[in-house]
């Protein structure tokens, strides 16, 4: 029994030796594969960036943009990224690591990126402007008039800037009649100078609040290539002359002005919500509604104003006839709308608006009742009161 529990003793310690060489042997494989193959321990680091990068969401900034190149870059530069010390063609390439490349490699390309942005800023102030007296009083200001919008434009006025917000793209605002006015590429301070002159000519103008507020503002850039908006920026086409540029411009601002003027009308009708928000639960609780008949005709009438601007007195619901034979324009206005959500806003104003319109709908109907069955027992009272003279007449 001895020989046996020593001989299985040794069996096992002998195993145990082997596991232990080929454990060894395995590490040096590794070792000399990751030597041959990925070069040093930079190398290493790459591929656990990236197994990690792949585990990660798309916010860890510029990785997931980067990773291929930098695979490639590896597989020459031996476990890091050839960079060139300095700046001048005789340095000698040093090796960079990945977080060092990403950062100012992306970081350039993003900076370069911002640098082209330019914004295009809109504003509705008020329901309608008076553009001959406007365009007069923005010409002694040293503003020039753009006069190579067509004809069937003609309830739009396009004014130029000395000096734009950035280089590449001249200064332009639009005024549109129906009181909103889009600015590209104009400084911040002109563009307060503008509104200022702007108070002097507008027709029920918005409180400023409200106008600040409810504004739209997109990015846009030069381009090569045909105009287009993408992803919420517009883009340009560089090769455009100044007539032409100007044409897509007020493509673009005729939809940015749509917008801006449906959010202050949004703004109010949530308003008239608010004020009516009482009514539907003092009735619920069988509570009296202190609104007399005047107070809801009035409301009707505020319900109907805002109805007939939004689907009688605009182009919320079809396109303007200026596209009709510019398809290339109708796309532009098109695509911006359907990006701003224009009809999408317009079908829930109006379901909001047939809301208010039963209710205050259900309010007449109940004051009427209630006026009608005053006058009934009015009637009643006044017939009793004769029955009583003539009863008096006949006994006495």
């Amino acid at each position: 029994m001895r020989s046996s529990s020593g001989n299985e003793g040794g069996d096992n310690v002998g195993r145990r030796e082997k596991r232990n060489r080929e454990a060894n042997g395995r590490r040096k494989q590794e070792r000399t594969g990751r030597s041959q193959g990925l070069g040093s321990g930079r190398g290493r680091g790459l591929g656990h960036v990236a197994r990690r990068s792949r585990g990660q969401s798309c916010s860890q900034g510029v990785w997931p943009r980067v990773l291929c190149a930098c695979a490639v870059l590896q597989h020459f530069s031996q476990g890091g990224f050839l960079v060139r010390a300095g700046g001048s063609r005789g340095d000698s390439p040093r090796l960079c690591s990945p977080t060092a490349f990403a950062r100012t490699f992306g970081a350039s390309i993003f900076f370069s990126r911002g640098e082209n942005l330019m914004h295009c800023t809109a504003f509705a102030t008020a329901d309608e402007y008076h553009l001959g007296n406007l365009s007069q009083d923005l010409t002694s200001c040293g503003y020039v008039e753009v006069t190579s919008l067509p004809t069937d434009a003609a309830n739009t006025l396009v004014m130029g800037v000395e000096s734009s917000a950035k280089e590449g793209d001249p200064g332009t605002i639009f005024f549109f009649r129906e009181g909103a006015a889009v600015f590209w590429n104009v400084k911040e301070k002109t563009m307060k100078h503008v509104l200022q002159i702007l108070e002097k000519h507008e027709i029920q103008p918005y409180e400023i609040a409200l106008v600040h507020w409810e504004n739209e503002e997109l990015n846009y850039m030069k381009i090569e290539g045909q105009s287009k908006l993408h992803r919420g920026e517009i883009k340009l086409n560089s090769e455009l002359d100044l007539d032409d540029a100007v044409l897509e411009k007020f493509a673009f601002s005729n939809a940015l002005c749509l917008s801006v003027k449906l959010a202050i009308w949004e703004a109010t009708l949530d308003k008239f919500i608010e004020s009516i928000q009482s009514i539907p639960e003092a009735l619920k609780a069988g509570k009296k509604v202190k609104l007399s008949h005047k107070e809801v005709m009035q409301k009707m009438g505020e319900l109907f104003a805002l109805r007939h601007r939004i689907n009688l007195s605009s182009d919320f619901l079809i396109t303007p006839d200026f596209y009709w034979d510019r398809e290339n324009l109708e796309e532009l206005y098109d695509k911006t709308c359907q990006f701003l959500s224009i009809t999408r806003r317009v079908k829930v104003m109006n379901e909001k608006l047939q809301h208010c319109m039963e209710l205050t709908d259900l309010m007449r109907n109940h004051l009427n009742e209630k006026r009608a069955l005053r006058l009934e027992w009015m009637i009643v009272i006044l017939i009793t009161i004769e029955v009583m003279f003539e009863l008096g007449r006949v006994f006495f």
